[in-house]
């Protein structure tokens, strides 16, 4: 077992998890269950494994033992909470709390969280003490890591599930040492900034281009171009004389020709997003290709971006091959129905860093809060220091 196994799995139960919170399909749950059970074995394996090697061994890991505890930690926290969420949801007399949890149910949380609730075991009272704060002080005052660990410990009474129970399995299905999960610490949420581990399975991809004497940042949009959102977007980078990549869906092209030329016209960057948004994940490699030459005769770029930023690897050996494949650092996630334009903002000022590659969309689904998130983001990133780049059209 290797911290390779499973880290796509991990991946893209992450995406179902997060559509089906929006969408609430039932396919989406049972999808993202089955990757992370799968998830589950590969990490608590190799969780065991890392244990039983002496502190020299051990070192010659590098941290593949530390990944492989966060990742496990993340999936036992998603798991409690899908647990919680389906429970809740069929107690009506619960509609309150059902919406304070999946406001925040997100993977970020199941993993800060996790040492917390699903380790130490904290009820309400060592949480305000761990916290700094006094006993008597309001839930909705508590810290940020507070918060969600109190919403989500009343969550679990509500749902009449014991936090501890899926962990002790664990450690009684695997042989896990409980002083493993001490380990557990604190990752970037897996949407927000995608994992090393997961990079470093497509290096032929760019997801953040540093720059030694300048902070730099290239700002993306997806899904575009549609004409309630795309003309907006190109009259505020105007206002702020900023310039961006847009990876455009083949089909929207299709329809409005004239917001690719405008596109051109005003001096972006633009990019092959497939022609019907198609993950690569659920169609086959040559089916996937087809789609992108599609969109390539209307859209003629030398740039790629995959949907949701998944591909299988085959396909993403045929693309290299004729396109650069440029992925993300940053995705703001301005299309989450479940986010507020406030926490899409939040999400660019925690991320960014220099050479990051930042994720909007020019869409009618994130049309609500970037609105109001990608002028408040330009200027923070200008008062920063950050210029803005785009990708070479060559």
């Amino acid at each position: 077992v290797s911290p390779w196994d499973g880290m796509m799995d991990v991946y893209i139960a992450s995406k179902y998890y997060d559509m089906w919170l929006d969408t609430g399909r039932a396919d989406d749950l049972e999808k993202a269950r089955r990757l992370l059970d799968a998830g589950e074995k590969r990490y608590a394996q190799l969780v065991r494994y890392a244990s039983s090697l002496t502190p020299s061994q051990r070192a010659q890991l590098g941290r593949t033992d530390d990944y492989a505890l966060q990742y496990l930690g993340m999936v036992v926290g998603l798991q409690n909470q899908m647990d919680v969420v389906e429970k809740l949801a069929k107690m009506p007399e619960k509609k309150e709390l059902l919406d304070a949890v999946r406001e925040r149910l997100q993977l970020e949380y199941a993993l800060r969280v996790f040492p917390l609730l699903y380790v130490d075991g904290y009820d309400e009272a060592d949480i305000r003490t761990a916290s700094g704060v006094d006993a008597s002080t309001p839930t909705a005052d508590l810290p940020p890591v507070a918060y969600e660990s109190a919403v989500l410990l009343e969550a679990h009474k509500a749902a009449g599930i014991d936090p501890m129970a899926r962990t002790s399995e664990i450690e009684k299905k695997y042989g896990v040492d409980r002083r493993a999960w001490d380990s557990c610490s604190d990752l970037p949420m897996l949407i927000e900034r995608p994992p090393l581990l997961y990079r470093l399975l497509f290096p032929e991809a760019i997801w953040r281009i540093k720059h030694r004497h300048r902070r730099v940042v290239y700002l993306t949009f997806d899904d575009g171009p549609v004409p309630e959102v795309t003309p907006w977007v190109l009259d505020t980078l105007d206002r702020y004389g900023v310039r961006a990549t847009f990876f455009m869906v083949g089909d929207n092209v299709r329809r409005h020709p004239e917001l690719l030329e405008e596109v051109r016209r005003r001096g972006h960057s633009y990019g092959n997003h497939t022609m019907h948004h198609l993950q690569g994940m659920r169609v086959k490699a040559r089916n996937y290709w087809r789609d992108i030459c599609e969109a390539d005769a209307l859209i003629e770029s030398p740039l790629f971006r995959p949907p949701h930023g998944i591909m299988r690897w085959k396909q993403a050996a045929a693309i290299k091959r004729h396109y650069n494949i440029i992925m993300y650092d940053l995705v703001t996630r301005d299309y989450s129905r479940r986010l507020t334009p406030a926490r899409v903002l939040d999400n660019v000022r925690r991320y960014a860093r220099n050479g990051s590659v930042i994720v909007f969309h020019d869409s009618l689904k994130a049309e609500r809060n970037m609105r109001v998130a990608l002028p408040a983001a330009i200027e923070w990133l200008q008062s920063e220091g950050y210029g803005f780049e785009v990708f070479p059209m060559t």
